[in-house]
């Protein structure tokens, strides 16, 4: 993920992957540029995944903790 802020995209592209990560929202997967929707996609089967995990053991908030963490992992550069 860090490369696509550091390395690749525009600045229209990185406002769009923002703006969806933001939502968390599988349709917006359709807005952003081929080679930024294998990230994308791999942050949502993630949550997926943990929010799986969060239903069948003991809830410990784990999703929005995730949620959380990715924010800070991608901070807004764009404003």
């Amino acid at each position: 993920m860090d490369d696509i802020y550091d390395a690749y995209g525009t600045l229209e592209e990185l406002e769009q992957y923002t703006e969806a990560i933001e939502r968390w929202d599988t349709n917006s997967i359709h807005q952003l540029p081929e080679y930024m929707k294998p990230c994308y996609q791999a942050i949502l089967d993630l949550h997926k995944e943990i929010k799986e995990m969060e239903n069948t053991q003991r809830s410990y908030c784990v999703l929005l903790h995730a949620k959380d963490a990715n924010t800070m992992l991608h901070p807004k550069l764009l404003g």
